[in-house]
């Protein structure tokens, strides 16, 4: 499966980090931080996310679903979807993710297309459980990951499995860095310079990959 997804291995990636460890420091951004912070701790203090609208507005704006194309209808199932799901109790699979895709891909965009919006369903659930990473193009970027099927030429499902598998191999690839505590000095100085962040380990990787995928071309 590793060749079909991506070519990056657990040791590339880390010589890439510590590589450009510098000018992730320096793009990394407290800003980012605080806000991700408030939205984790707001979520689960709010009672019904889909009808707190200035929740929405900081979520809306922190991960830009207003510069998407999105329709109206489809940001309202949205925040239904983190509602519904706000109590799952356990890990998201395959079958949770295929469910929410489906609720999903019934709205086409502004623009009148199909939109597979697999970025903002990773955002979704990582709001949920903090330890189901981000996916979405500076990540895809940094790992190279292959570029999903065509929407004409390829079903919901497969698509859906194929990023899940994309996502999995995110995952392994964090457990083999913090099992072998290959970053530890790295995730130490975060710790320094963003002291109480309350930042899971998956999480701080979230922040130092997305920062990473915007640094390496």
């Amino acid at each position: 499966m590793n060749n079909i997804i991506s070519n990056v291995n657990t040791a590339i990636l880390v010589e890439l980090i510590i590589k450009y460890e510098n000018d992730i420091y320096n793009k990394l951004n407290k800003e980012s931080i605080d806000v991700y912070n408030y939205i984790t701790t707001e979520y689960r203090s709010i009672s019904n996310v889909s009808e707190n609208l200035f929740f929405q507005f900081v979520y809306r704006s922190f991960y830009r679903l207003d510069n998407a194309g999105l329709i109206d209808e489809f940001k309202n199932e949205y925040f239904k979807i983190l509602n519904d799901y706000k109590n799952i109790g356990r890990e998201f699979d395959y079958d949770d993710i295929m469910e929410i895709s489906n609720r999903l891909a019934f709205f086409k965009t502004k623009r009148g297309f199909d939109s597979f919006q697999f970025s903002f369903i990773s955002k979704l659930i990582n709001t949920i459980d903090n330890n189901f990473p981000i996916w979405d193009s500076e990540v895809r970027k940094f790992f190279k990951f292959k570029n999903l099927p065509s929407k004409k030429n390829s079903s919901l499902e497969l698509r859906v499995d194929y990023a899940y598998k994309q996502v999995k191999y995110i995952v392994q690839s964090l457990n083999d860095i913090r099992e072998n505590k290959l970053l530890d000095d790295l995730l130490s100085r975060f710790d320094l310079k963003y002291s109480n962040n309350n930042l899971s380990f998956n999480k701080k990787m979230d922040f130092i990959l997305w920062t990473a995928g915007k640094i390496i071309k």
